[in-house]
């Protein structure tokens, strides 16, 4: 099983499932415990590690002269996981979505740069001979990976609209 196919709970900080057990019954437990706020795949847990790697205490990595750099590695991070998964291809195209929106929000790097990236990693004739040389296995990774011109400009004015200040 890899990264991408385990979910992790995240209880709130001031919440443990043992209390909510004994003060609110089971049923808001197993309500707790489904929560897609309070769940985060450990692929996501790897990538923000990789992230916070490049954090200041006084300034946002977004903000940070290494920002690209952080965001490539966090991209190359999640190209060696899903390289090799099992996973169906609809879960590896929504977490690869996900977690490339993710690193551009964090580092403020264009999602369509990282997306491009990632293509290029995972097919790079140095590091990855036999890929390269597979032209079904790349058409058919380009069909599945590549972000339709409309998607890109939509996250893009969703990621400005969401960092606006207020």
């Amino acid at each position: 099983m890899s990264p991408l196919e385990i979910d992790l709970f995240l209880p709130a900080a001031d919440s443990d499932p043992a209390d909510i057990l004994a003060d609110h019954g089971p049923d808001r437990l197993a309500q707790t415990l489904t929560d897609p706020e309070h769940r985060e795949t450990l692929l996501a847990r790897f990538v923000d590690q990789q992230l916070d790697n490049y954090r200041t205490f006084n300034r946002p990595l977004r903000e940070l002269p290494i920002r690209k750099h952080a965001s490539y590695h966090a991209t190359r991070l999640v190209a060696d996981q899903i390289r090799d998964t099992h996973a169906s291809p609809e879960l590896v195209a929504a977490a690869v979505q996900r977690e490339l929106l993710h690193i551009a929000e964090r580092t403020g790097t264009d999602a369509g740069d990282l997306n491009r990236y990632l293509l290029d990693y995972l097919y790079d004739p140095d590091l990855y001979p036999a890929a390269a040389n597979d032209e079904t296995a790349i058409a058919d990774h380009h069909d599945l990976f590549e972000l339709p011109a409309e998607m890109l400009d939509d996250m893009d004015q969703q990621l400005d609209s969401d960092l606006e200040m207020p």
